[in-house]
């Protein structure tokens, strides 16, 4: 803190001391938090999915202390400018490999595996126009995203994600921005505390994923083992995302692209089993909408889906952790050297995440409605249908092929809600709402989502 004025050398300490009480007042009260609700269920006999949540939330929490706390030394080198210098790091490694997993990830999650198989037996046909008409006006914001990003760069402008536009529309230190941008971070943040919570419920709640096991013949003491080595390998791969993001930035990316690819073959290998199963029976499909006019349903239903297909703004949430230029899968094997810039690569990617992912959807949703139509039944009140669809017709073996498909695009989905949420906040930094040792915490406040989604899930 050299250089500095009396007054701002006070004032610089006394952030820092406000700093490491918050964190020492965080640990202390997670650790006390921690060891209470262990002395009151070692009483009660039994713990629920609530008290697991709730115990890895306080962890969770006391992690974030001592990460605050361990962040201290640094802020001793911090000098106080009057303009905010940029603080997003620029580590161009995504192409448009990549890009497209972001989208299709973010776009592939668990409403499929709920949603899908409700909505087609409810609608039937308007539930296919509907998907159909949701692509349709999905790829046509896609294009208007891709159209806006083009303007920017040529314009010599940021683009990280939608605010950026309404940025450079209203100016930075416009409530509107403010406002577009922060409600971004929040509802990523939610996005990807959310998925946590679901994949750390199906995997510890025994109705889930240990019913699927045992339904599978694992043995009963292998059980418990693997469904905490699943929860806690992901409580891992949340710590290396949280700690580790912009060391280990190409590894996530490898790893999206790997996990996409898989979920992609499950889902279309699972789906092509189940309407075979059915003969691929789809008589009656225009016969009815439930008592409803296809009109107002199809209205009804299509802004209904139509929110399945917001993935694609993931990717340019990423814009700087991106290549300048991208070679095309395919293409650029045959035409050597053959590449696109960040703009083309970045439309390309928005569109086709949505098409092929509405692809899958609809894919799925007709084998449903073969299946069900040819014998099967989806009884009233089931949690995740497209788990019990692919046990009561298929077997254990497609059951659980279908429940990993679930974690992985609970994953998929979590992953890029993470990184943008973190690049909405750091924006918000950079345009000097926020001080930029706050604006790179957070993943904080992604843990306190949790902490607070895992508190009413007790409730």
């Amino acid at each position: 803190m050299q250089g500095l004025g009396p007054r701002t050398r006070a004032a610089a300490l006394g952030l820092k001391v406000a700093g490491l009480a918050v964190g020492v007042f965080s640990v202390c009260f997670a650790l006390g938090f921690l060891y209470d609700e262990l002395n009151f269920l070692s009483g009660e006999g039994g713990i629920n999915l609530g008290d697991v949540l709730v115990v890895l939330a306080a962890i969770a929490l006391a992690l974030s202390g001592l990460a605050l706390v361990a962040q201290l030394p640094e802020s001793f080198r911090a000098r106080f400018r009057r303009f905010p210098e940029s603080i997003g790091k620029a580590r161009p490694v995504y192409g448009l490999g990549t890009m497209l997993a972001v989208g299709i990830g973010a776009t592939l999650g668990s409403p499929l595996f709920i949603l899908i198989p409700e909505n087609i037996l409810q609608y039937e046909f308007v539930s296919i126009a509907s998907l159909v008409l949701a692509t349709i006006l999905s790829v046509a914001m896609a294009k208007v995203y891709s159209d806006m990003y083009r303007t920017s760069r040529d314009l010599g402008l940021a683009g990280v994600g939608g605010p950026s536009f309404t940025k450079v529309a209203v100016g930075t230190r416009s409530v509107r921005y403010f406002v577009s941008r922060l409600s971004m971070w929040v509802s990523n943040t939610a996005l990807a505390a959310y998925n946590k919570i679901v994949f750390l419920i199906f995997v510890l709640d025994p109705h889930y994923f240990p019913a699927v096991l045992t339904a599978y013949g694992m043995n009963p003491s292998l059980i418990g083992i693997t469904t905490y080595s699943v929860a806690g390998a992901f409580v891992g791969w949340t710590i290396l995302n949280i700690l580790f993001e912009q060391r280990y930035l190409r590894l996530l990316g490898v790893f999206q692209v790997a996990l996409t690819a898989i979920l992609l073959l499950i889902l279309i290998y699972h789906s092509a089993v189940l309407g075979a199963s059915g003969s691929w029976n789809l008589s009656g499909l225009f016969a009815s909408t439930s008592g409803y006019g296809w009109v107002p349903a199809l209205v009804v239903n299509t802004g209904y889906l139509y929110l399945l297909f917001f993935g694609f703004q993931e990717i340019q949430s990423l814009e700087r952790d991106s290549v300048e230029e991208s070679s095309v899968p395919v293409i650029s094997w045959v035409r050597k050297g053959y590449k696109l810039g960040r703009t083309a690569y970045f439309g390309v990617a928005m569109v086709l995440s949505v098409v092929i992912a509405a692809a899958v959807n609809i894919f799925y949703g007709l084998a449903v409605y073969a299946s069900v139509n040819s014998g099967g039944s989806l009884p009233p009140g089931t949690a995740i249908p497209a788990l019990y669809l692919a046990g009561s017709l298929l077997g254990p073996g497609q059951e659980l092929l279908v429940a990993i498909a679930f974690l992985i695009a609970t994953v998929t989905t979590f992953v890029p809600a993470f990184l943008a949420a973190a690049r909405h906040l750091s924006a918000l930094g950079e345009d000097g709402y926020m001080p930029k040792s706050l604006a790179n915490l957070s993943w904080v406040f992604t843990l306190i989502a949790i902490l607070l989604l895992a508190s009413s899930l007790r409730c």
